[in-house]
């Protein structure tokens, strides 16, 4: 079965998903009028760390949300899909990031980046490595190779979501998804794409509440979905069908080594204080549990409402098309866009630190005034 949507269904969620694009555009020029007001020697360091004063629910979403990307939203899903409980074991491995970025090394970070007024994470390590150049030029390749590639990942999964959705063209996918991210990086700076994340947040959240209570009114309940699976495919029940040891090691994987992720660690620039950090730690960790413990589990009970579906990734949109009203699956949608979109904000704002502060300013242009950095600035966040 591929994902089908019909011509009414259709036009309700291509309504609903300009509603949420038109809200983010208005995030954006909001988030640059307050910008407008910081003087011109400020501009960068709010640009970038938003005068490190966010509060508990901004850092909290900048994590959760930044980290929980396509992969929790269509990847996570197709995988239950596919593997059923095995895979929600596996993504409880997520549960504890905003522990791990904010606990383990957020207050060191937030410490030392006031102290050597460091306005990214890559300008941490150029101060530790007394700003050799080959550090910084490697440093800077690294980011920019790798963090694009997963950026343009993203944007290119989305776009396809988008086009077998609304029935519009990939290359209009493209421009939204890109050109949305894009406006609000831009005219905001990290402020703008921290309110665009607390909104996308609040999608996301609803969309998983709204699926959760669609697929078990579907279904009759819990027990007759899993019944039916049990006859089916019993395998799909069972968390343990991998070894214990290929477990640890995705544990490792998507658990502690999220400690490393540079767009990660951007939430532990902003915090105003260590009282908003903690907060942050448990208001991203009961978000993080809702997404990626119900997410997973949503795959697995697609797999008894919908069996045969050709493309296990278009689990939760063709989930919603079945168990939801238009409206509702199309805020499914956003939600889904959201989940990518404030990936790819946080991404875009660490690369174009990088290129901007620690390559351009550091390398070429030391005694570059702050008007001219702003339009580097700019321009750089444009190409990128």
């Amino acid at each position: 079965m591929e994902l089908v949507v019909l011509g009414n269904a259709r036009a309700v969620v291509i309504v609903t998903f300009f509603a949420y694009t038109a809200a983010m555009l208005l995030i954006g020029y909001t988030a640059k009028k307050n910008l407008d007001k910081v003087s011109i020697n400020k501009y960068l360091e709010e640009f970038y760390t938003g005068g490190r004063g966010m509060g508990s629910l901004v850092v909290a979403m900048m994590i959760a949300a930044g980290l929980c990307s396509a992969g929790t939203f269509l990847g996570g899903p197709g995988l239950g899909y596919r593997l059923g409980g095995t895979w929600v074991l596996v993504a409880g491995a997520q549960n504890f990031m905003n522990f791990i970025v904010l606990g383990e090394v957020g207050k060191k970070i937030g410490i030392v980046s006031r102290r050597i007024g460091a306005q990214s994470i890559f300008g941490l390590l150029m101060h530790r490595f007394n700003h050799s150049r080959l550090i910084g030029i490697f440093g800077v390749v690294s980011i920019v190779c790798f963090m694009g590639s997963y950026v343009v990942a993203q944007i290119v999964g989305g776009s396809r979501l988008f086009e077998s959705m609304t029935g519009m063209s990939y290359e209009l996918g493209l421009l939204l998804f890109s050109g949305v991210v894009l406006a609000v990086i831009a005219m905001g700076g990290i402020k703008g794409v921290a309110i665009a994340i607390v909104f996308q947040g609040i999608v996301m959240t609803v969309a998983v509440l709204a699926l959760t209570v669609g697929s078990i009114a579907h279904t009759g309940s819990l027990e007759i979905a899993l019944r039916k699976l049990a006859v089916s495919d019993p395998g799909l029940l069972s968390p343990w069908t991998w070894p214990i040891a290929y477990h640890f090691s995705m544990w490792l994987n998507f658990g502690f080594v999220i400690i490393g992720i540079p767009h990660a660690a951007v939430g532990a620039l902003t915090y105003k204080d260590t009282r908003a950090m903690h907060k942050a730690i448990i208001i991203g960790g009961i978000f993080v549990v809702l997404w990626t413990m119900t997410l997973p589990y949503l795959g697995v009970l697609a797999k008894a409402i919908i069996p045969d579906l050709k493309v296990a990734d278009h689990a939760i949109p063709a989930l919603a098309m079945v168990v939801l009203p238009p409206w509702l699956a199309g805020i499914t949608l956003a939600g889904v866009t959201g989940a990518i979109q404030s990936t790819v904000g946080a991404m875009i704002i660490v690369v174009t630190s990088s290129l901007v502060k620690d390559a351009y300013q550091s390398f070429f242009r030391p005694d570059a005034s702050s008007a001219h950095l702003k339009k580097v600035n700019f321009w750089t966040t444009v190409i990128v």
